[in-house]
C-alpha cells in the first residue's frame, strides 16, 4: 500500500485487500475530506486517539465508508485486522485478511487431510512395538490396535508442529510426516513386521537424533546458507518440479483420481477402472493394476469433473473453489448406493462397509501409550542406524527446502536477496517438529506441498497455518469424518495445484543449456523417483559437473588459440591497421574474452601468417578474437 503525507492536498488512495467478493470498494482520499482510516494512520505513525475522533460530517459530504456498509465477512475482517491478532500475523502488511487466511488453512488441511490415515497405515505396517513372533491373529490384532495410536500421534504431531510455524515464522505452511519418508522408515529402515535392519525403538530414535542435527543447523545457519548457494534455475525447477509431482500424486490411485494406475509392463499406465476390474498390488498403500475397463470408474470421472470445476471456478475468480468442490464432492460419495459411493456395499474385502461403520462413530479418541516415548539407545552404535540418521537428514534437509522456496515464490514473499522472512524460524520448526515426532513414535515431519493449496486460496499469513492445525487437532476427536474424505476430491485439487506451480518453469532460460539441464533434471526426476530431495540432488550435481566441464573447455579452447597465434610469423602492421586494430580493441568484450586483451594490446608486432595478401583478415581475425575461422586453415 502506498504511504505519503497526510495534509490539506494530500491525495492518496488505498484498497484493502479483502471484503466482499474478495474486494471492498476503495477509499480514497483528497484535500476535502479530513477523515483518515485507521490503518492508513496507523500506517504514518498517527497515534491511536487522532485516529478515534473524525471530523464531523457536513451536509454534502459523501457517505464515508464504514463497518456498517460492507458485509458481515468485511466486518469481522476490518476487526480482526486491528487487533492483536492483525498486528501479530502482519495481514494488512501482507496484504491479506481473516476470512481469506482462515480459507486458506483449512483449505490447506482439508487437501492433506489423507496424510493422517496413509501415514499411520504405512508406519503400522512395522508392527511398531508388537511381538513380531506372535501368532498372526494376535499380531494382526495389535497391529490393528497400534495403527489407531498412530492415528493420534499423526494428528498431534502435525498439529503441534503446523502451530508452532504459524505462531514463530508467520508462514501459511503445514507440517506432517512425509509420505517418502514414512515408506522410507516402514520397508526400508524397520522393514514389514519389524524384519528390517533396524528394531523399530532404534529406528524413532534415530530419527529424534536426526531432528537434534538438524536443530544446530538450523540455529548456526548453516542450512540457510547452504540454500543460498543454490543457482536460481535450480530454486525456480524446484517448483515446478513439485506441481509434476503433485500433479502426479493428484493423478493416481489411491492418493489421487485414479487416471493413472501401476502396470508391470510400463510401471505406470492410464487406469480409471471399476473394483471390479482391480488386481492390488502387495505394498501396503494400496496400489492395484488394472485388468480391464479402463476409464470406466465412476469416481476417475467425478474426479475429473471435480478438477474441470475448480478450474472453472477459480478462473471466474472464486477463491474457495478447491473447499467448496471438495465439501461438495464428499458430500456425493458419502450416498450409499451409488457407482461413486465411498462406502460401496460391496467392496473389495468388505472395505466399503468397514468404511461406513467407522464414518458411523463420528468420534473416537486413541490413546499413545505403544507408541509414544519408545526411544531405544543401545544400538545406536550400529552403522545401520546411522545410515538411516544421514539418509533422514539430507531428505528432511532437501525435501524441506525445496517445497519452503516453491512455496514462498508461489505467494510472491521472496526478497531481493533470495531469502524470505521467517526462513531461519521456519527451518528450526521443522527440526523441532521432528523431534517431536520420533518422540511420538514416527518419521520425520516435513512442510508438505499441499500448502500451496492454501496460497492459492490467499493465505499469506502463519494465521493459515493455525487455522490448519486446529483441523489436525479436531481430526484427533473427529477421526473417522476426516479419513472419510475420497481421494478423488482431494486429488483434482493437487492436479489443479500442481498446474499453477508449473508456470515457474517458464523464468527459466531454457536457451542457455547450462542452465536448462540442471533445471530439467531437477524438475523431471521428482515425480519419477517419487523424492524431492533426489530431483534436488541430481540438479546439483548436474549444475557442478556441467560448470567443471564448461570451464575445461574453455582452458582448452584458450590454449589452442595461443599456440596457433604464436606458431606464426611476425609482421609490422601499417598505421591505417594498427587504427582498425585499435577500434576492435574498443568493441570487445573484456568480460567474455578477457585472455585475447594481452594479444591485442601488443599493437607494435602481431602474429601473423607469411600468405598471399587476401588471407590478412583470417589472420588478423585470429589475435582479435581468438579461435580459427572455421573455413580458415593455417599454411604449413
Amino acid at each position: 500500500m502506498p504511504t505519503s503525507g497526510v495534509g490539506a492536498h494530500a491525495a492518496v488512495k488505498t484498497e484493502r485487500p479483502c471484503g466482499p467478493r474478495g474486494n471492498s470498494p476503495s477509499i480514497v482520499l483528497d484535500g476535502s475530506d479530513g477523515s483518515v482510516p485507521l490503518p492508513l494512520l496507523a500506517a504514518e505513525g498517527t497515534p491511536p486517539v487522532l485516529a478515534a475522533v473524525p471530523r464531523p460530517p457536513l451536509v454534502n459530504d459523501p457517505p464515508s465508508p464504514s463497518l456498517s456498509s460492507p458485509s458481515f465477512l468485511a466486518r469481522w475482517d476490518a476487526i480482526v485486522a486491528r487487533s492483536w491478532v492483525g498486528r501479530h500475523f502482519k495481514l494488512e502488511e501482507r496484504g491479506t485478511c481473516f476470512s481469506r487466511e482462515a480459507m486458506g488453512g483449512w483449505m490447506t488441511f482439508l487437501t492433506m487431510s489423507y496424510i493422517t490415515p496413509l501415514s499411520a497405515s504405512i508406519v503400522a505396517e512395522t508392527g511398531a512395538t508388537c511381538d513380531i513372533h506372535a501368532p498372526d491373529n494376535v499380531y494382526e490384532r495389535c497391529k490393528f490396535l497400534v495403527r489407531h495410536q498412530l492415528l493420534t500421534a499423526v494428528a498431534v504431531a502435525s498439529f503441534v508442529s503446523s502451530l508452532v510455524m504459524g505462531l514463530w515464522a508467520n508462514l501459511p505452511f503445514l507440517l506432517a510426516p512425509g509420505i517418502g519418508t514414512s515408506a522410507y522408515f516402514a520397508y526400508s529402515v524397520v522393514g514389514v513386521r519389524g524384519l528390517g535392519h533396524v528394531p523399530y525403538r532404534t529406528g524413532v530414535t534415530a530419527v529424534v537424533l536426526e531432528g537434534v542435527i538438524f536443530l544446530l543447523l538450523s540455529i548456526t545457519g548453516l542450512r540457510s546458507r547452504a540454500v543460498q548457494s543454490l543457482p536460481s534455475s535450480i530454486k525456480l525447477a524446484m517448483s515446478g518440479g513439485i506441481g509434476l509431482f503433485l500433479a502426479f500424486i493428484g493423478l493416481q490411485a489411491p492418493e489421487g483420481i485414479g487416471l493413472i494406475t501401476a502396470s508391470p509392463d510400463t510401471l505406470i499406465t492410464l487406469g480409471g477402472c471399476p473394483p471390479s476390474a482391480r488386481s492390488p498390488v502387495d505394498d501396503g498403500a494400496g496400489t492395484y493394476v488394472c485388468m480391464e475397463k479402463r476409464m470406466q470408474s465412476a469416481t476417475t470421472w467425478v474426479g475429473v469433473m471435480a478438477l474441470l470445476l475448480m478450474t472453472t471456478l477459480l478462473e471466474k475468480g472464486v477463491r474457495s473453489a478447491v473447499g467448496v468442490v471438495i465439501l461438495l464432492v464428499s458430500l456425493l460419495s458419502w450416498v450409499r448406493d451409488t457407482p461413486f459411493s465411498f462406502f460401496p456395499r460391496d467392496g473389495p474385502d468388505g472395505v466399503g462397509e468397514a468404511r461406513f461403520q467407522a464414518f458411523r462413530k463420528l468420534i473416537s479418541i486413541q490413546g499413545m501409550a505403544d507408541v509414544a516415548g519408545q526411544w531405544e539407545f543401545g544400538r545406536l552404535g550400529s552403522p545401520q542406524v546411522w545410515l538411516a540418521v544421514l539418509t533422514f537428514l539430507y531428505t528432511d534437509v532437501l525435501d524441506t527446502t525445496g517445497c519452503l522456496y516453491s512455496m514462498v515464490r508461489q505467494a510472491g514473499m521472496v526478497q531481493e536477496d533470495g531469502r524470505f522472512k521467517g526462513d531461519g524460524a521456519a527451518f528450526c520448526v521443522d527440526a523441532l517438529g521432528t523431534i517431536l515426532a520420533g518422540s511420538l513414535g514416527l518419521p520425520p515431519v516435513v512442510v508438505f506441498m499441499e500448502s500451496a493449496v492454501g496460497i492459492e486460496c490467499g493465505a499469506r499469513t502463519g494465521l493459515a497455518a493455525v487455522v490448519g492445525s486446529l483441523g489436525f487437532l479436531l481430526s484427533v476427536i473427529f477421526t473417522p469424518i476426516l479419513a472419510s474424505i475420497p481421494p478423488f476430491a482431494t486429488g483434482a485439487a493437487l492436479v489443479l495445484v500442481g498446474c499453477i506451480l508449473m508456470e515457474h518453469l517458464s523464468h527459466i532460460q531454457w536457451t542457455n543449456r547450462r542452465l536448462a539441464m540442471p533445471a530439467f533434471l531437477t524438475a523431471i526426476l521428482m515425480p519419477l523417483t517419487y523424492s524431492i530431495a533426489y530431483g534436488v540432488i541430481a540438479g546439483i550435481v548436474t549444475a557442478i559437473i556441467m560448470h567443471l566441464l564448461l570451464k575445461f573447455f574453455d582452458m582448452v579452447s584458450a590454449s589452442l588459440g595461443r599456440f596457433a597465434s604464436r606458431g606464426v610469423g611476425r609482421c609490422r602492421l601499417s598505421s591505417s591497421q594498427q587504427k582498425e586494430h585499435m577500434r576492435e580493441k574498443e568493441n570487445l568484450d573484456r568480460s567474455e574474452s578477457c585472455w585475447n586483451v594481452k594479444h591485442i594490446e601488443e599493437l607494435e608486432y602481431l602474429d601473423c601468417i607469411a600468405h598471399p595478401e587476401g588471407q590478412s583478415e583470417a589472420s588478423h581475425h585470429i589475435l582479435a578474437i581468438g579461435e580459427v575461422p572455421p573455413a580458415f586453415e593455417l599454411d604449413k
